[in-house]
């Protein structure tokens, strides 16, 4: 067997990708039950906060850019793969290796040809915006999270600290929060 079942129902072959079993509510309802930091952190944060929060400081900190809501909607979907594949921590990731990366590369694509204009290319600097912001939020909830701060790689240690709050939402709450501001965005672009 390849395929899980999702929460709306959908029958989610891993090995046939298709994006008509692609739907925002079962990735809403995936990412809310997902604990970051592989469930490691003392209380429940779930990777869809993570999304929305990173989302809406775009929305605040990029007021005037071009591309904003299409930015917002990048992040709130960077880790959309984990409400099907589960959250698999970096270092399992580098692990694992090429195949697994390919699947979530794959799978990635599929997800934003159904959810947004996947012909669009978004330009490299506003993926850096992407990646810079993602680091920068995971040094913040590691030191709002967890409670021995181990040294990570100069790539986090080196990062900016963005202003987030963290509210550490119930799932249900995380599950409308991301579906609200996936409405919100998905409207304007």
């Amino acid at each position: 067997m390849t395929w899980i079942q999702t929460f709306t129902g959908r029958k989610f072959d891993l090995t046939n990708l298709s994006f008509n079993e692609i739907d925002i509510v079962d990735i809403a309802a995936g990412l809310s039950k997902v604990c970051r930091f592989a469930g490691q952190c003392p209380c429940f944060y779930s990777v869809a906060e993570h999304c929305v929060l990173g989302a809406y400081y775009i929305l605040r900190q990029y007021p005037d850019h071009p591309n904003r809501d299409r930015l917002a909607m990048e992040f709130l979907l960077h880790d959309a793969t984990e409400a099907y594949l589960g959250d698999i921590s970096y270092p399992l990731k580098q692990l694992i290796g090429p195949e697994y990366k390919r699947m979530e590369s794959e799978l990635d694509k599929v997800i934003r040809s159904q959810l947004i204009n996947s012909s669009y290319k978004i330009p490299s600097e506003d993926l850096e915006i992407i990646s810079n912001l993602d680091t920068s939020m995971c040094v913040v909830e590691r030191d709002y999270m967890m409670p021995t701060k181990h040294r990570w790689s100069d790539k986090y240690e080196n990062a900016e600290r963005v202003p987030i709050d963290l509210e550490l939402w119930s799932p249900q709450v995380a599950f409308d929060q991301y579906l609200d501001i996936y409405a919100s965005i998905r409207e304007r672009i």
